[in-house]
C-alpha cells in the first residue's frame, strides 16, 4: 500500500515539474497594445497596434516601441513613418520588418526611417500577422483573413509568392527552423469555436510544401516559439470574450499538445538567446514579461 502511495506521489510530482519551474516576471508596464517583439541583441523592438485594439483599422496610430534589454522604455515611437496596426516583427540586415494590415514595412534600425514598403493589398488581405525569416533574402508572412502564407523575396522590387498549402486556415504565429528546413505555424480562427490547429510545413525533394498537423488539440493560437528541437511553446486565446490566454507545450515527435501555464497575456513570443528566457508582449494589459523555464 505504501509503495502504491509513493508511486502516485512520484507521478504527481513529475507531472507538475514543468509548471513548478516556469517563472514569469513583468519588466515593462504602461504600454498600449504590444503584439510582437524582436531584438537585435542591443535593444528590444515591440510592435504596438495602437490606442485601440483594432488590428485591421488604418488609423495611423500604430508604432514601434524601443526598449532596453531590461525592459526600460527608451522611445515611445521609434518609427519615423506612419504605421496603422503593426503586428509581426523580424530583423534582416539591420532592417526591422513589420506586418501592417496589408503591407510589410521595413524600418532602418539606425534611424527609424522607413526604407521599404511591400504592398500585399492586391491579394485581398487586411490582416497580415506574423513574420518568419528563412534567410537574408526571404520572409514568410502569414495572413489570417485570406488563409495564406506569403513568401517574400527582398529584392528590389520585392517578389511575392503564395505558399502552395491551400488547406491551411488563418495562419497566425510562424517559426522557421533552419536546421530542419521546417516552417511551424499555428492557426487563429477568429471566433470562440476553438478551431485553430498547430502544424508544420516540410518540403519534399522536388521543393513542394507538405503540411502536417502536430496535435488534435484545437484553440485560438497566436504566438509560436521553440523551446528545444522537439518542443514548441504556443500561446492560446482559449476564451476570446474574457481575454483568457494560456501557454501550450507541443511534443513534435509525439504530436501531443499539453496546456501547462494559465492566465498569461501572450501574443507573440520571442526567445532571448543571450539571457535564456522567453519575452512575451502582453497584448491586452500593455506589458512586457519574461518567462524562464528551468
Amino acid at each position: 500500500m505504501k509503495q502504491h502511495i509513493l508511486l502516485i506521489l512520484l507521478i504527481l510530482l513529475c507531472s507538475s515539474v514543468f509548471k513548478l519551474f516556469a517563472q514569469t516576471k513583468t519588466i515593462t508596464t504602461g504600454l498600449q497594445h504590444p503584439e510582437s517583439i524582436i531584438s537585435d541583441g542591443k535593444f528590444f523592438y515591440a510592435s504596438n497596434i495602437g490606442g485601440a485594439l483594432s488590428p485591421m483599422t488604418k488609423d495611423g496610430d500604430g508604432s514601434i516601441y524601443k526598449l532596453s534589454l531590461d525592459g526600460k522604455l527608451i522611445e515611445q515611437r521609434f518609427n519615423k513613418g506612419v504605421l496603422n496596426a503593426p503586428k509581426g516583427t523580424a530583423i534582416v540586415n539591420g532592417v526591422l520588418y513589420v506586418a501592417d494590415i496589408d503591407r510589410v514595412v521595413g524600418v532602418d534600425l539606425r534611424t527609424g526611417e522607413q526604407v521599404k514598403e511591400i504592398d500585399l493589398a492586391s491579394f485581398g488581405t487586411s490582416f497580415l500577422n506574423d513574420i518568419a525569416v528563412k534567410d537574408e533574402t526571404t520572409l514568410f508572412v502569414g495572413s489570417i483573413d485570406v488563409s495564406k502564407i506569403f513568401v517574400i523575396t527582398l529584392s528590389n522590387p520585392a517578389r511575392i509568392e503564395v505558399l502552395d498549402v491551400p488547406e491551411i486556415k488563418s495562419p497566425n504565429g510562424l517559426y522557421y527552423n533552419k536546421p530542419t528546413n521546417q516552417l511551424f505555424f499555428v492557426e487563429l480562427v477568429r471566433n470562440d469555436l476553438l478551431q485553430g490547429r498547430i502544424g508544420v510545413i516540410d518540403w519534399d525533394k522536388d521543393n513542394h510544401p507538405k503540411m502536417t498537423y502536430l496535435s488534435d488539440l484545437k484553440g485560438n493560437y497566436d504566438g509560436l516559439q521553440m523551446i528545444d528541437r522537439n518542443t514548441l511553446l504556443v500561446s492560446d486565446w482559449y476564451n476570446f470574450k474574457e481575454q483568457k490566454c494560456r501557454l501550450i507545450k507541443v511534443d513534435i515527435a509525439q504530436k501531443k499538445a499539453t496546456p501547462f501555464l494559465d492566465d498569461v497575456d501572450a501574443a507573440d513570443i520571442l526567445y532571448d538567446q543571450q539571457q535564456k528566457r522567453f519575452i512575451i508582449p502582453g497584448l491586452c494589459k500593455g506589458t512586457i514579461s519574461t518567462l524562464t523555464i528551468h
